[in-house]
């Protein structure tokens, strides 16, 4: 929806992706992106000068995969095991930034933080010689709140004047760490792939 007054422009959309995320961190060894789902609303608050600030309300998962070499009683070690560290947040990020083009077609760039809320934390371990897979809850030794940078390039195609559909890309790395002093080196990272729409309430 959008509503323009003095030359502003409000806008809500929605949108929905695939994010690729990992951790930079020395506390862990061989760990690889995983993939996650992110998706919610959108606000903008364009200027007449291509000036955009930005508010989003998002569901977003992050995590990585971890390689876990268990050893047995005898202390050799079984196969390794790839688990899977989940993190789901309310991330709400806050941006401002530029935006260029003509009346159908549209690119926008953004930068700003991102601060998010943990709603789940688990660890998935597959079953492996006989045992059953395995979810952990590891909300104790990680951090309720996690605060990170964004960088953002969108392209907007205008349907009509009220309509727009839109493709965003994004990269954001957290400035917080993720657990507590076990893995205090421990940062997200990674990047969302969005596809979503806006709609425009009068002229």
């Amino acid at each position: 929806m959008s509503l323009s007054v003095f030359g502003q422009t409000h806008s809500l959309g929605v949108k929905s992706g695939l994010s690729m995320t990992n951790v930079s961190s020395s506390d862990f060894l061989d760990t690889k992106f995983n993939p996650g789902f992110t998706g919610g609303l959108a606000y903008d608050l364009e200027f007449e000068n291509g000036f955009h600030l930005g508010i989003d309300i998002l569901s977003a998962q992050k995590g990585f995969g971890l390689i876990i070499q268990f050893t047995n009683e005898t202390g050799l070690n079984n196969p390794r095991i790839d688990s899977e560290w989940v993190f789901k947040y309310i991330a709400f990020p806050m941006k401002a930034g530029l935006s260029v083009g003509d009346s159908k077609f549209s690119g926008i760039f953004y930068a700003g933080l991102v601060p998010s809320f943990l709603t789940l934390t688990e660890v998935r371990i597959p079953s492996f010689d006989g045992i059953a897979a395995q979810r952990l809850d590891q909300r104790e030794v990680v951090e309720n709140f996690d605060i990170g940078g964004l960088l953002e390039a969108g392209l907007y195609c205008k349907i009509n004047e009220k309509f727009s559909l839109l493709g965003v890309l994004d990269f954001q790395h957290s400035f917080s760490k993720t657990a507590g002093s076990a893995f205090a080196s421990a940062r997200h990272y990674g990047m969302t792939f969005s596809v979503g729409a806006k709609y425009k309430l009068g002229s």
